[in-house]
Formats: C-alpha cells, sequence, structure tokens
C-alpha cells in the first residue's frame, strides 16, 4: 500500500472538486494518504506526494523535495491557471486518481543546480538573473568556460526543456520537446542586433558574470533567492538530483495545444 501526502496550495478554497476527491481519498482502502498542512509535514518515507494547485506549487514541492532528499514522485492535479505541469484537471474521477496513485509508472525529469558561489536551489523549469530595476544590467555568458558574448538587457534564462514551455517561451524561445536532453539560454530583452536564443547540451555548464555598476537578483523557478552583485557570477548546471512524477501517459503535443493556444484559434 503506497503512502501519499496530500498537500494543496495554500490559498486555494475549496470547491465542490476538491471536496469530493478528498472525501474519496479519506475513504479509500487501497492508499495510505496523509493530508499536510506545510510542506515539512512531508516525510521521508512518503512515495507519492498529490499537489492539489498549479505550476507554481508542483515547483515549490519539487524544489523541497529535491533539497530535503525525498524521492517520492509527484502527481498534480490542476486547481491554478494553466496546469502545465499536472497530470489531471479538477473534474478527474476519484478512480482515475486513486489508480495513478497507486501505479508503480514514474518519470524522472532533469533539473537545475544554481550556485553563487555555493548552492541556492533547485529548478525543474528555469534559472533567471533579472535587472533588479528598470535599468538594464551588463553580464557575459559562459559555456564550458568559453567566452559566448556580452550582454547588456533586462537578464537571462536558463531554462530545461520541460521549462521551455514557461518564461522563455514567453520571450521569444523555442520549445523543446521533454524527452530531448539540452537546456535553452535565452536573454532577456538584449539591446542587441544580433542576440538569440542559444541551445545547448544538458551536460554543459553555464557561467553568468556580472559586470559594470548594477546588481541582479536570481530566480529558481521563479521564486527569488539571491541578490548577485556585479564582479559576482551565477553557475547553472544539470544537477544530480532528479524531479520524480508519477507517469500519467499524455501526449506533449496535443497538451501543448490545448494549455498554449488557450487564446487562438484551433481545430477540433
Amino acid at each position: 500500500m503506497k503512502k501519499v501526502a496530500v498537500i494543496k496550495k495554500s490559498n486555494v478554497e475549496s470547491n465542490k472538486d476538491l471536496a469530493r476527491l478528498c472525501e474519496g481519498l479519506k475513504n479509500t482502502p487501497l492508499l495510505d494518504v496523509e493530508f499536510c498542512e506545510r510542506f515539512d509535514d512531508i516525510g521521508a518515507d512518503i512515495d507519492r506526494v498529490l499537489v492539489f494547485g498549479g505550476d507554481g506549487t508542483v515547483l515549490a514541492i519539487a524544489d523541497f523535495l529535491a533539497a530535503n532528499d525525498i524521492n517520492s514522485a509527484i502527481l498534480g492535479v490542476n486547481l491554478g491557471n494553466l496546469g502545465f505541469l499536472t497530470a489531471f484537471e479538477s473534474n478527474v474521477s476519484c478512480e482515475a486518481l486513486i489508480a495513478a496513485l497507486n501505479s508503480d509508472e514514474t518519470i524522472e525529469r532533469a533539473m537545475l543546480e544554481a550556485c553563487a558561489p555555493l548552492n541556492i536551489g533547485y529548478a525543474i523549469n528555469d534559472v533567471v538573473v533579472k535587472a533588479e530595476g528598470s535599468h538594464p544590467i551588463k553580464f557575459m555568458l559562459y559555456v564550458d568556460g568559453n567566452f559566448v558574448d556580452s550582454y547588456r538587457g533586462d537578464g537571462m534564462i536558463v531554462s530545461t526543456a520541460i521549462g521551455s514551455t514557461a518564461y522563455s517561451l514567453s520571450v521569444g524561445g523555442p520549445i523543446l520537446a521533454p524527452s530531448l536532453d539540452a537546456l535553452v539560454i535565452n536573454p532577456i530583452c538584449a539591446h542587441s542586433l544580433h542576440s538569440r536564443p542559444l541551445v545547448i547540451s544538458s551536460a554543459s555548464e553555464i557561467e553568468i558574470r556580472l559586470f559594470g555598476q548594477l546588481g541582479a537578483h536570481v530566480y529558481v523557478d521563479g521564486s527569488s533567492r539571491l541578490a548577485l552583485d556585479p564582479a559576482n557570477e551565477l553557475t547553472v548546471r544539470t544537477s544530480n538530483k532528479k524531479a520524480k512524477f508519477v507517469d500519467v501517459k499524455s501526449d506533449f503535443f496535443k497538451k501543448l495545444l490545448e494549455k498554449m493556444n488557450r487564446w487562438g484559434t484551433s481545430q477540433n
């Protein structure tokens, strides 16, 4: 019998679907279910973490599990806006949810490790260096110790294949299939005619070095982690840690169309 920790986004109000699913989980004899108020309530012996929320909650849970060496598989039910990282929408049947939690099928996703110089966090989607205010920052980019270019702009995004559909996409970056073993480096509003996104091997090590008078902030999956001073540098690499998810088989391109084309026109 699998041990399941259930946690929801802190500001999510109860609704009929949430109440229905939680009631079904409380009454099932097929799972050992524990409802958690805080991330810290999730123990190392938990097999599955069921997340009620959106992508931000899933990212925060994955970061917490990685930082605390908890090898639990995540399953998300979307109660947020986009829900690209969640497996189900809120109208999922309780039977389907319990069956997924009982499944032995899991999949691992690459995580980024950000260091400046000590480890400051893990990311499934991206690590972002961003200007503190409205003035552009100056920085240099190195890949595996080789100088790539210098930039003047709002910052830089380093994203995984999964993260290529997040912030990087919104600033013109390419979409990578989740099976692709690669990273995207994407400047944010660079004041240049030749600045373009780069796709590199996930085995590469990336360094971003500030110069000039202005500092920046480092964001790990959208969470602010560090104020980076001028003349300091940030190193981003693929971590040895992985994020584990319950593998609910789905069509990536169908999901991409459904989630990303909500304001467009698509054929049925």
